[in-house]
């Protein structure tokens, strides 16, 4: 997760998912709406999901036997069925410049950031 700052109004709700964790930085929930938010707009302490997902067989074997679950199909985040399942979701924020790959175009914003990174 990356922390979006003002920016999280920017953000693509199609493309993009905003996290909010507990102090352990567990998920607590995910939308695709921009969360937390406050009565005057967004939050300073919005994160959007960059993300690697790794889980054990015998959890995606929970997560396919369950099926999607309403909530899943309301926000199209698969994420929210491991919490809905009572899994945990550890989140890590990164730092500096960051691409997630949402559609085809985004594979060519990545390879120009790991290109920069390798050119230093």
């Amino acid at each position: 997760m990356t922390n979006l700052s003002t920016s999280a109004s920017n953000a693509n709700p199609i493309l993009h998912s905003f996290d909010v964790t507990n102090f352990d930085n567990d998920l607590i929930y995910m939308s695709r709406s921009p969360v937390p938010s406050t009565k005057l707009g967004v939050s300073n302490n919005t994160y959007k999901q960059v993300c690697i997902y790794a889980f054990t067989k015998e959890e995606l074997k929970r997560f396919y036997d369950l099926g999607i679950t309403s909530l899943e199909s309301d926000e199209e985040i698969d994420i929210l069925r491991f919490l809905e399942l009572g899994m945990k979701v550890k989140m890590i924020e990164t730092y500096g410049k960051n691409q997630s790959v949402d559609v085809p175009e985004d594979v060519n914003k990545v390879l120009e950031i790991l290109n920069e990174t390798n050119s230093t």
